[in-house]
């Protein structure tokens, strides 16, 4: 008894060590920087009398760098450029009500050589314009608002920046105008991570050659329209991702959770099929399926109206799953042309209607039919479709190595449960709960390994921590498909090795069996005990679990009549 004590104790340890390594790598991730930069800041009024500080290189204006002005500038104060090429990083500090504006668009550049982190980085500072220049080459992004309301973007260009272009981050209250964004690794034009309703409007705007033209995380009540987004991976991307698990899981997560309540209208969104980039940011951690124009990912109750949407190789619009249901969006009158299907769903899209417009594919049904008859059916079978079109731009993908890895895991892993020997003696319901934590560490473990080869040879991450993020991103955004995946996983694990070896590797190590009439069950009998052990793993292994306690069984063994014991 002692000896399996000791093989089901070291069992457990090493199974559960791939989560608790996981568990430790999320917990243990430092806090981004921003987060603690989200605070309510006071807006002063307006000050009287604002001075204008002339920036000019060759020596005729009060400064020679746009840096220097800035830190010279009060509120209230205009920081007016004029034509060059300005190689450096300024930042906008508690000043609000300051404008730091070009001459001219094309004369007026900021330049990061691909060495400096942001162009114009903005924090703390409500009423800030920037305007009438050009923002390139830097390693983050080419405009930054933290923690800036009321801001005024107008007449910029945002040029071959690494992540983002313009990216307003726990900023709200603003406009964007006149935007010309293109070259990003992430998105061109970002409004995300807003604590309430933004209020916000992208408006006469262009983002192309970007891995997602628009994306806005967590962001609500943002109006996008009269805009053009052309020749990204996706177009136009309102988002519900993971916020950082340290400050979720801690309770100190101070934003929004989900995406909602945006209007996109009266845009032209065509031809978003383009896969020669380079992700960057969080395009890279999650991967994107490039060649649709508006992907609604799990953000809900938005309304999508008088827009055209043509040229797309896969989804004119798509909504699917993405930690919460994409629920009740509204779609009216918009023009579709071109697309491989003008609407696709995973079927989570509860609620969803839409009215005057001619569509293929999962067309949402009309708004004027009565909300339970637009309820729609959840399909794991369309999220694993989604999975198989997620690619990462500019990164390499090896199914075929994945497909292997995960065959010879499984091969291992049924090959070891076969290893049995005659059990010990103890409590039959003690031995079955441990039993069935040990295969269902090891069905996890499966699981993991899945999925960090997924995230390794299918998005090319290869560093450790951004392998244990996008493990958890995918284990809890992607839910229905990740619970799908373990349960045909905890299907098959059974079926063979209790049809193979009369007992699992948790049987084995507890020193148990499956008998019928007092002899190995017929395959049949396994085939029907295992198809319900998957009832039994509903609710997380609640269901299961309670059966077991007050019966002494689970729901497999009364309705497949066989029986563990011990042997």
């Amino acid at each position: 008894m002692c000896v399996k004590g000791a093989v089901a104790a070291v069992l457990i340890f090493v199974l559960i060590m791939p989560h608790l390594v996981i568990i430790y790598s999320v917990l243990g991730t430092e806090e981004p920087g921003w987060s603690h930069q989200v605070r309510e800041i006071p807006v002063p009024p307006r000050p009287e009398g604002g001075r204008v500080i002339v920036v000019d290189q060759s020596g005729r204006g009060d400064f020679r760098s746009i840096g220097e002005a800035v830190a010279a500038a009060k509120p209230g104060d205009r920081v007016l450029v004029n034509p060059g090429v300005y190689k450096e990083s300024v930042t906008v500090s508690s000043k609000p009500w300051l404008e730091i504006v070009g001459v001219d668009r094309d004369s007026v550049i900021l330049d990061g050589e691909n060495r400096l982190g942001n162009g114009i980085y903005v924090v703390f500072s409500p009423h800030v314009t920037v305007a009438n220049l050009t923002v390139r080459n830097y390693l983050g992004n080419g405009i930054f608002y933290v923690n800036s309301d009321y801001f005024r973007v107008e007449g910029v260009r945002a040029e071959n920046n690494r992540v983002y272009g313009i990216n307003f981050l726990a900023s709200e209250k603003g406009v964007v105008s006149r935007v010309i964004a293109y070259g990003s690794g992430d998105s061109g034009i970002y409004v995300g991570e807003v604590s309430e309703q933004c209020d916000c409007v992208v408006e006469y705007s262009e983002a192309f050659n970007n891995t997602l033209g628009y994306s806005g995380t967590r962001a609500n009540g943002v109006t996008i329209r009269y805009s053009h987004f052309h020749d990204n991976g996706i177009g136009i991307a309102p988002n519900t991702l993971l916020p950082n698990l340290r400050l979720f899981l801690t309770g100190r997560w101070p934003l929004m959770l989900w995406a909602s309540n945006n209007v996109i209208e009266h845009n032209l969104i065509e031809n978003n099929n383009n896969r020669n980039l380079r992700a960057a940011g969080f395009a890279a951690s999650y991967g994107i399926p490039v060649g649709v124009g508006i992907a609604m990912i799990g953000s809900h109750s938005n309304v999508v109206r008088n827009n055209t949407i043509r040229g797309h190789e896969k989804w004119g619009i798509a909504e699917w799953y993405f930690l919460v249901p994409p629920a009740s969006n509204v779609y009216l009158r918009n023009s579709f042309a071109g697309n491989g299907m003008d609407y696709w769903s995973d079927g989570w899209g509860f609620f969803r209607c839409s009215g005057g417009e001619s569509a293929t594919g999962d067309v949402p049904p009309p708004c004027d039919l009565p909300a339970p008859l637009r309820l729609t059916v959840p399909n794991p079978l369309r999220d694993l479709q989604l999975l198989l079109t997620v690619e990462v731009p500019g990164a390499a993908v090896t199914w075929p190595f994945l497909v292997s890895a995960l065959s010879a895991a499984l091969a291992g892993g049924i090959g070891y449960a076969g290893m049995g020997r005659k059990g010990s003696s103890g409590k039959l319901r003690l031995r079955r709960l441990l039993s069935s934590l040990i295969d269902l560490l090891l069905v996890g473990d499966l699981f993991l390994l899945f999925a960090a080869a997924l995230m390794v040879f299918g998005f090319g991450l290869t560093d450790f921590s951004s392998v244990t993020d996008g493990i958890v991103s995918f284990s809890l955004l992607l839910l229905p498909l990740a619970y799908t995946i373990v349960l045909v996983a905890w299907f098959a694990y059974g079926l063979v090795t209790e049809s193979v070896f009369g007992r699992t590797l948790g049987k084995w190590a507890t020193g148990l069996r499956v008998s019928f009439e007092g002899r190995r069950p017929p395959f049949l009998r396994v085939l029907l005990r295992n198809l319900f052990r998957t009832v039994d793993l509903l609710l997380f292994g609640a269901l299961g679990l309670l059966v077991l306690l007050v019966t002494g069984r689970t729901v497999a063994d009364i309705v497949s009549g066989v029986r563990v014991e011990r042997g």
